[in-house]
């Protein structure tokens, strides 16, 4: 394969270069973590007692984690 093959992509688009994420997608994972935070704080604090199994006690921690992790990479994304 020979380099002048390859594109060069610094020339064909040029600079400033500009990304972006779909809008739609955005908003709609920020609301679905939105939602998935609320509900895991409320399945922590009214459905878990004490004689529950520890999957169901690990399973809403590792739901808000995940919910967190994903509002703050969309919240604080360079868009």
């Amino acid at each position: 394969m020979d380099v002048m093959d390859l594109i060069d992509i610094n020339k064909k688009k040029g600079f400033p270069r500009t990304y972006s994420f779909n809008q739609f997608i955005r908003w709609f994972t920020l609301l679905l973590g939105f939602f998935a935070l609320v509900y895991s704080f409320y399945y922590i604090f009214t459905q878990i007692d004490p004689d529950a199994s520890k999957v169901k006690k690990m399973i809403p921690f590792i739901i808000l984690f995940l919910a967190v992790n994903s509002l703050l990479k969309n919240m604080f994304s360079l868009n």
